[in-house]
């Protein structure tokens, strides 16, 4: 008997329903519309990404994309971005491309389609605006370094000393100095004496300064 051949196939991506997906697909087309230059690979797409949800909940308590972002050592990824770039790719809402830059290889993407504004309020394209102008010119490197100065990804850091994590809090975005700097000092000792991540830091940190 004639053994079965496996189906070699991959399935098709589902989007998960929490997913703006129309609006995670054109953010993309912003940045690389916008800001394409030889900085622009996929790492530096991810954290554009990070820094666009993250710096639109501190300000209205949503995200753009409604991605969830996992810790990595490398700095914050969106757990679905993977996914929407091999679908943009499949349907030719962009073109995938590696090249060699700065001795390594980078993945690059080439826009096929316009970005639509009409999908986004006038907040959510001014957040667009304010990230695109903010990294533009930052490489690779200096990206990560931001998001490895950033509240929620310094919270969010395993105690185990793994390089992968969990899920970073939105919430997180909250204790940003900006964030907290138009609270008075009362309330926001309150804030953050509720919350058990904000605790278990400054645990850490003194444990570490011993």
């Amino acid at each position: 008997m004639a053994a079965k051949k496996k189906n070699s196939k991959k399935k098709a991506f589902r989007w998960p329903s929490y997913i703006n997906r129309d609006k995670y697909i054109h953010s993309i087309l912003y940045f690389l519309e916008k800001i394409n230059n030889q900085y622009l690979g996929k790492t530096k797409l991810m954290k554009l990404l990070y820094f666009l949800d993250f710096g639109y909940y501190e300000k209205t308590g949503n995200s753009i994309t409604n991605d969830k972002y996992v810790w990595y050592s490398h700095g914050p990824v969106p757990s679905r971005a993977e996914n929407t770039l091999d679908y943009m790719n499949s349907q030719k809402i962009i073109t995938r491309s590696w090249i060699k830059f700065d001795s390594k290889k980078q993945e690059r993407y080439l826009a096929n389609e316009k970005f639509d504004i009409s999908l986004f309020t006038s907040e959510e394209v001014q957040e667009l605006e304010r990230v695109a102008a903010n990294f533009e010119n930052y490489n690779t490197r200096e990206i990560v370094d931001e998001a490895h100065r950033d509240i929620p990804w310094i919270l969010s850091r395993p105690d185990d000393g793994k390089r992968v994590g969990g899920y970073i809090d939105y919430e997180l975005a909250l204790y940003r100095h900006q964030s907290l700097s138009s609270v008075s000092d009362e309330k926001e000792t309150e804030f953050l004496a509720k919350s058990a991540k904000f605790r278990k830091l400054v645990e850490r940190t003194f444990k570490e300064t011993q």
